[in-house]
């Protein structure tokens, strides 16, 4: 004698192994729906680094970081360097030629070959970390208006060994293998010169294209061209 099978239309009848799965399911996403909606939102936490753990100075206005970890932060006073555990900081000191051009560090970049170049209000450096000490690259032109052509705000890579640096009087390109500067200046004369000399930001595009942001404007410099 057989026992007729559950009609699921009817009440109290045996729900099928797939309806129970489907059931299961739903509970679970409604169980995880509720413990987000009462889970607290996630709130960011800062940890402060400052003078008191061995910074140079408090504004700082660059950070990097290296081929090798360690961390850089530019300020008002100096140069930081952190391994993860201590500071050690680099500033100018006049009676030695390879300490750090000028206190006050605006930018900082780690070129294709992972060296440091520092750019300050005293000029451009590289830091040589075999020796600890940094080497100048100056521009073959005097100091105009105030040094405005040592006061380097923007550095970027020209795609190949060269940086391009904007600085308060004048946009430049160094090629470090010769450590060649190519200058380039506002003529009012000519429409394709630079739009200003007070030139404040940099940056390259992925066709090789180089933005300036000037006191004037902005202005492009397309690969192999002479104007902008």
């Amino acid at each position: 004698m057989s026992w007729p099978r559950p009609d699921p239309r009817r009440p109290g009848a045996r729900p099928s192994p797939r309806r129970l799965a489907l059931l299961l399911l739903l509970a679970c996403a409604l169980l995880a729906c509720a413990a987000s909606l009462a889970a607290p939102a996630r709130t960011l936490r800062f940890e402060q680094f400052s003078v008191e753990q061995g910074l140079a100075q408090e504004s700082v206005l660059a950070v990097a970081q290296d081929s090798d970890g360690f961390m850089w932060f530019g300020s008002q006073a100096g140069l930081s360097r952190y391994d993860g555990y201590r500071v050690h900081n680099y500033r100018n000191a006049v009676n030695d030629r390879r300490s750090l051009a000028d206190n006050w560090v605006r930018v900082l970049h780690v070129d294709h070959a992972g060296r440091l170049w520092v750019g300050t209000d005293g000029g451009l450096d590289r830091f040589d970390p075999a020796t600890q000490s940094f080497s100048h690259h100056l521009p073959p032109e005097p100091a105009r208006r105030g040094n405005g052509n040592r006061h380097v705000r923007a550095i970027v890579g020209d795609g190949g060994r060269g940086l391009w640096l904007a600085t308060g009087d004048g946009l430049q390109h160094l090629d470090t293998d010769s450590g060649k500067f190519t200058i380039y200046h506002h003529d009012k004369d000519d429409p394709a010169s630079l739009a200003a000399d007070d030139v404040h930001a940099l940056a390259r595009d992925a066709g090789g294209r180089l933005w300036v942001g000037t006191a004037a404007g902005l202005d492009s410099l397309a690969p192999g061209a002479a104007g902008f």
